[in-house]
């Protein structure tokens, strides 16, 4: 399945979706969590990162409403240093396990994809716990060294770009799932799951010079995962995104089929207004997505 085509099933859906200017410090619409109907955004509680991890992907359909058996799926959690989990500056390994092994246990091939030091998923736990559940890393090469590894593809949407380099293994896969982590980023406020995407392209460092914000914006036009989990178990509150900086225990997995929803979210969770944060409410414009919380299913549970 290629992503940034306009013909991809999610991106289609976002596309589709009747966006006007986007609101901030309203309150999201919070629904039972018996309800018959699917929340926008799931969040499942729990101190176990595993645990809630694998609810919040129930509470949202279950695996099997997006990975089929003998289909490809690429997890993309957030792996930029050797700090461990307390940090909240890496993708907790226990939210990337409990991911992965719903996906193998639905009968996929399941890679998870890493992009920095190829020492780091170990040095953070990544790396053992996914292959103990059958899954497997997969390192993407810098584009200096594998040019021929990132394709174009169209931002038809872009207010900046009109174009980005888009590395193999996401066009590739059939199913892309993005796995960030909730925390502080200097230069955007937030560093969740639209800017996580920014690792699978060739030039990102190319967005600060041409406008970080509007960039990240125009990359949620063109690029839509299937899902985004995102790991709100420890959340960096400042010194983002590489950290050290104040950590906040929140004990939470997000959910959603909408990255710009979870991003909405999840703002809130690290003590930042939506006013603050530009990429969201102008992704929510570009009909990226949904950021104005009150027009968003938010279920909440404690498990």
């Amino acid at each position: 399945m290629s992503l940034g085509k306009p013909t991809r099933r999610e991106f289609t859906r976002a596309g589709l979706l009747a966006l006007g200017a986007a609101g901030s410090g309203l309150l999201p619409r919070v629904s039972s969590a018996i309800s018959m109907e699917l929340p926008d955004v799931a969040v499942a509680v729990n101190p176990d990162p595993y645990l809630a991890a694998q609810h919040a992907v129930r509470m949202i359909g279950g695996i099997d409403r997006f990975v089929q058996p003998g289909a490809r799926v690429l997890l993309f959690p957030n792996i930029i240093s050797p700090l461990g989990s307390g940090f909240a500056v890496n993708t907790h390994a226990d939210v990337v396990r409990a991911v992965a092994d719903l996906c193998v246990k639905a009968g996929a091939t399941v890679q998870v994809y890493h992009h920095h030091d190829p020492g780091y998923a170990g040095a953070i736990g990544i790396q053992p716990a996914v292959e103990g559940v059958g899954a497997s890393m997969v390192h993407m090469p810098p584009p200096t060294e594998a040019p021929d590894r990132y394709r174009e593809v169209p931002v038809p949407m872009g207010r900046i770009l009109d174009r980005i380099q888009v590395a193999d293994l996401v066009l590739d896969t059939d199913v892309f799932i993005d796995i960030p982590v909730c925390k502080h980023h200097a230069g955007s406020e937030t560093s969740m799951a639209i800017k996580n995407m920014m690792g699978i392209i060739a030039d990102p460092r190319s967005f600060h010079s041409l406008g970080l914000h509007d960039c990240i914006a125009d990359l949620a036009t063109a690029i839509h995962p299937d899902l985004t989990v995102l790991d709100a178990s420890t959340v960096l509150l400042g010194n983002g995104p590489a950290g050290p900086g104040p950590t906040r225990a929140v004990g939470e997995v997000v959910a959603s089929t909408d990255p710009v929803a979870v991003d909405a979210y999840g703002t809130g969770l690290v003590d930042r207004d939506l006013r603050d944060v530009p990429y969201i409410t102008q992704a929510t414009k570009q009909r990226a997505g949904e950021g104005r919380l009150n027009l968003l299913r938010v279920e909440r549970a404690d498990v």
